[in-house]
């Protein structure tokens, strides 16, 4: 079991939760949480309050992205990738 988790941050532009880095190949779980602490964020269209976090499960297949954005201003946040 390979495992990546990286602090990332979402913009209120939709991205690629990986944008700059490349997706764990094989992933088939990830984990996502707002890391700030009064703005809002969401996460391929999950909404995830400050300190939430939300979880994929992937089949391992090919590209899955997962997408994230900012309620407001620029906010950090957690992405953890098994596969």
């Amino acid at each position: 079991m390979a495992y990546l988790s990286a602090i990332k941050t979402a913009t209120s532009t939709a991205t690629s939760a990986c944008a700059g880095t490349s997706e764990m190949s094989g992933r088939t779980y990830v984990r996502i949480r707002n890391l700030d602490d009064s703005v809002a964020m969401t996460a391929n269209g999950r909404h995830l309050e400050p300190g939430e976090d939300t979880k994929f499960s992937l089949t391992g297949l090919g590209t899955e992205t997962i997408m994230v954005q900012s309620k407001g201003r620029a906010l950090p946040y957690e992405i953890q990738e098994v596969a």
